[in-house]
């Protein structure tokens, strides 16, 4: 866990993504540093390779989508993204594949999720985010 450290000015999350153990990394929360830069897809293939089940990135001012690399992540139990700079459509599909029962989108104002995506996802995860829906993107009917 690391929670409001002083990030090293010019350092990609994507360097911290590297250096993670490939077996048993069950939890990983990062949160509240100005990390900024996009969210890796090589976290996600790490996270499905050591079989995690909660990642947590908020408040690190990270840009960009989210990878489709996140459906591999299929033991993912709680995957929180809240307070970012996040942009573009979730990926709900890949979502759909994960085990699923927190879901934390909030707060990441150019990130949005289809009626039908999100239909999908809560069809695949009845309990994803059960009563809330403070937890959701932005809805569109693209």
């Amino acid at each position: 866990m690391l929670n409001g450290c002083d990030w090293p000015e010019g350092r990609a999350l994507s360097e911290l993504a590297d250096a993670l153990p490939a077996r048993g990394l069950k939890t990983l929360k990062v949160s509240e540093m100005p990390v900024g830069g996009t969210l890796p897809a090589a976290l996600f293939e790490k996270c499905a390779e050591s079989e995690t089940t909660t990642l947590t990135l908020g408040k690190l001012g990270l840009t960009g989508s989210i990878p489709a690399s996140v459906g591999k992540c299929t033991k993912l139990r709680y995957l929180t993204l809240k307070e970012n700079q996040l942009g573009g459509a979730v990926p709900a599909s890949e979502l759909a594949k994960t085990n699923m029962s927190t879901l934390q989108l909030q707060k990441n104002e150019a990130l949005t999720i289809t009626a039908s995506g999100k239909k999908e996802l809560e069809y695949a995860r009845p309990k994803l985010n059960e009563g809330t829906s403070s937890y959701w993107p932005k809805v569109v009917d693209k």
